[in-house]
């Protein structure tokens, strides 16, 4: 049996953020596209199957809890997360 390997560069598509602080959250109740509060800009972000942490010290700022995110600031709670890089246009 012959394995044939292939390995080619691809350019990056985007400009990487790593360093320069510019990931934001978003908390949302789902399906209704009830917004909730945006957090940031952090460093990075750590999302777990139990919680969000976000910077160099993994800062705690929600938890998953019974279906729901409960922010730690407020004990709010929501359906979703979305973590993205740019605050204008939202990717």
């Amino acid at each position: 049996m012959t394995v044939t390997t292939y390995q080619d560069y691809v350019p990056p598509a985007m400009t990487p953020t790593e360093g320069r602080g510019k990931v934001y959250l978003r908390f949302e109740n789902l399906p209704k596209a009830a917004g909730g509060p945006t957090l940031g800009p952090y460093p990075c972000v750590v999302l777990s199957f139990e919680s969000v942490r976000v910077g160099p010290d993994k800062v705690e700022v929600a938890r998953w809890h019974q279906g729901f995110w409960n922010l730690s600031k407020d004990n709010s709670r929501w359906t979703d997360v979305i973590i993205f890089s740019n605050k204008d246009n939202n990717e």
